[in-house]
Parts: structure tokens; sequence; C-alpha cells
């Protein structure tokens, strides 16, 4: 009886599916209607201004560089450089003892 049930369903699915993705969504059922919404839009600035991309930022230092800057501060032997996100993570050996700095990347 199961298995009659579930040929039944799968036949109403297979026969109803290609029907609802060949009609797809309409815009209307995606996004509301736009009209009556107020421009929203600042003197001076246009749509080229809101779309540019944001102008170049510093250059991220080398790892050679926070290695160096990490042994002019804290002294010792380097051990390792690890960029993590938007630091370097320095490991330094002074005294037998393993110190772990932190240097901005940029």
């Amino acid at each position: 009886m199961i298995e009659r049930y579930t040929i039944v369903a799968a036949l109403l699915i297979s026969a109803l599916a290609p029907a609802a993705v060949a009609q797809g969504p309409r815009i209307g059922d995606i996004a509301p209607s736009l009209s009556g919404v107020e421009s929203i839009s600042k003197p001076g600035l246009d749509a080229a201004a809101l779309t540019r991309e944001p102008g170049p930022t510093a250059p991220p230092r080398a790892p050679r560089e926070a290695a160096q800057d990490a042994q002019k501060q804290y002294g010792g032997r380097v051990l390792s450089v690890r960029l993590i996100k938007d630091k370097y993570r320095v490991k330094l050996l002074k005294d037998g003892e393993v110190r772990i700095v932190q240097l901005p990347a940029r």
C-alpha cells in the first residue's frame, strides 16, 4: 500500500515539476514594486561615485620586513613569521624563551 502512494507521489511530482521550472519565478514574486520610492541620492553624488572602487591602500609589508622590525624592537632570533588576517605573528627566541609578537601587516 505504501509503495502505491510512493509511486503516485513520484508521478505527481514529475508531472508538475517541469511546469513549475519552465514558468520560473516572476519579478513581482521576488521583489516588491519600487514605485513610489523616493530617491535617496545626495547632492554632489552620482552613480559612478557610488560604484567606484575604493582608492589604493598601503601595500602589505613583506614577511622579511616584519621579521626585521620584530628583531629590532624585541631582539633575539626569528624562528617564524606567519600572516594571520591583517597581522604578522613573529616567533622570536631570546634568552632560551620563545616569544610571540604581533605586528600590523600594513
